[in-house]
């Protein structure tokens, strides 16, 4: 996992420039199990990153965004998916 903040300037807005923390997680199905739902508490949304290159974890990646569309704690956060 690592951390990193970056600031996002919204030309549109009078409020100042605002500071996002951008969290990487591991896909891997170990971590997932056990650290993801940490952090569901703490984010405003999520990106799913889906790599289409592997043909053998598309199932793998149907499950687990059927987990996040149905988990409590995420029910009403945005969730961006980029398919690669």
């Amino acid at each position: 996992m690592s951390s990193n903040s970056v600031t996002v300037n919204n030309p549109s807005s009078e409020k100042t420039d605002q500071r996002v923390k951008i969290i990487d997680v591991s896909g891997s199905k170990k971590f997932r199990q056990n650290s993801w739902v940490q952090f569901y508490d703490q984010i405003h949304g999520l990106v799913f990153v889906i790599d289409a290159s592997d043909k053998s974890r598309i199932y793998e990646n149907q499950e687990t965004l059927e987990d996040l569309l149905t988990h409590e704690k995420l029910k009403d956060k945005p969730i961006l998916m980029y398919v690669i």
